[in-house]
């Protein structure tokens, strides 16, 4: 009966596909574990002792009941790991707010769809601010929407237990080895933005050592570089996708393109997808204007070892 009842729960599919891609949930997914109590006392039961059918919760914080379910389904998950989807314009309550950050250590997965409240995001980092000692460690990340590039940042705060993260928008390379505070992630896909002036630690390195799977996408001009290339070591790395878009300016050519990055210690690598894309420009006066050209290429392998 639970194999069949998970698919039911619809953010069981959800969180184990681990969709790289912005999603939204439709609300009637806040309620599918306790529908599944309707059709009988012998469904109730069997739904009731199951914790893992409990573990897979949206909070719509449009709802005026959003505190009930949260409080039902903390409860009847026990101790079990949870996955949280947070949706709704309306700002997070008191209790909702503290009632996730208190069980911070239990959370695997935590999405913010792209419909939630600013000010939802800032009562988050509010609370982290205050000294809470009972609460598990959580960190802020910012990030910067990809629709409103240079007019703003959101601030996204995660516990550093969680294994899986998503980010959707541009998510600036100097912070990159912030990173290092998720030392559980198992999965991590990040949109990667070059800042103006970028500054970066003394040690730019970031090390996952739980990371199997990680998908960057990055596009940055050849005439901006670093001083130091970041260095990534994910030794227990087993899948790596690249989508990496790059302006080169003929009129201006390097010797040598930028290194942004660098892998080592992958030796367990078992599958590489790179996708390539080039904006060729010439400046070059033609016709009143300049010359462009656009190459595109794709590669994957299978199989990798040592450094890259």
């Amino acid at each position: 009966m639970y194999n069949v009842f998970q698919y039911v729960v619809r953010l069981w599919d959800i969180a184990e596909s681990r969709a790289p891609e912005p999603i939204i949930i439709p609300r009637y997914h806040i309620s599918s574990a306790l529908d599944l109590t309707s059709v009988s006392q012998r469904w109730s039961e069997f739904v009731i002792s199951t914790s893992r059918l409990w573990s897979y919760l949206l909070i719509d914080t449009d709802d005026e009941d959003a505190l009930e379910y949260l409080r039902i389904f903390l409860h009847l998950s026990r101790d079990h790991h949870l996955f949280i989807a947070l949706h709704g314009r309306a700002v997070v309550c008191d209790d909702i707010a503290m009632d996730l950050l208190r069980v911070g250590n239990r959370i695997d997965g935590l999405l913010y769809e792209s419909n939630i409240s600013r000010s939802t995001l800032a009562k988050f980092g509010c609370y982290l601010r205050q000294p809470y000692s009972q609460l598990p460690p959580w960190y802020k990340l910012e990030v910067q929407p990809v629709t409103q590039r240079q007019q703003r940042m959101d601030y996204y705060s995660f516990p550093t237990s969680i294994h899986g993260l998503w980010m959707d928008g541009l998510f600036p390379l100097r912070k990159l080895v912030t990173l290092s505070h998720f030392q559980c992630l198992s999965s991590l896909s990040v949109k990667i933005g070059l800042d103006r002036g970028l500054f970066l630690v003394h040690e730019p390195r970031l090390e996952l050592p739980n990371l199997e799977r990680l998908r960057l996408q990055m596009g940055f001009p050849t005439d901006q570089r670093l001083d130091r290339p970041i260095l990534i070591i994910c030794r227990n790395l087993k899948v790596l996708n690249v989508r990496y878009a790059l302006k080169y300016d003929l009129g201006n050519p390097l010797d040598n393109p930028a290194t942004w990055m660098e892998f080592d210690m992958i030796d367990g690598l078992q599958e590489l997808q790179i996708q390539l894309e080039i904006d060729v420009v010439n400046h070059r006066q033609r016709s009143g204007g300049y010359d462009t050209t656009r190459s595109n290429g794709c590669s994957r392998s299978r199989g990798g070892q040592g450094r890259s």
